[in-house]
């Protein structure tokens, strides 16, 4: 039995679920593939934990879903370290190549623009 289609869409740092990209796909599919579930979650703000929730989605959906994975950003870095380790159909919007070196520009305090949490960013937080 095929299994059923699953789009993963990954936000950026300091992004959301609700960003303008994460909304143009999920209207995108609504009116053009309404036969693919569509999980757009909100990323946690802390690299670590963004990449822990995200591998917790492929982890639990793989077995009865194919899996694609759409990244954006930081999401992209996110969806290539999934394909890597999962395999799977994999789409980039302007990946992240180095995050690790990009977010020491963002260390310290932070504010997410849609959610307005606040929280401190700091190098530990990039590694487990």
């Amino acid at each position: 039995m095929p299994k059923s289609p699953l789009l993963l869409y990954l936000h950026g740092f300091n992004s959301s679920s609700q960003s303008h990209k994460a909304s143009v796909m999920r209207e995108y599919c609504k009116q053009h593939r309404p036969d693919i579930k569509l999980v757009i979650p909100q990323l946690p703000n802390y690299p670590l934990q963004a990449a822990l929730l995200a591998q917790s989605l492929v982890d639990q959906h793989q077995h009865e879903c194919q899996i694609g994975v759409v990244g954006s950003s930081l999401g992209g870095y996110l969806a290539t370290w999934l394909n890597y380790n999962y395999g799977g159909k994999t789409v980039l919007i302007n990946p992240a190549v180095k995050p690790f070196e990009l977010l020491t520009n963002y260390l310290g305090e932070q504010t997410n623009p849609y959610s307005q949490e606040s929280y401190i960013l700091k190098k530990n937080t990039f590694k487990s």
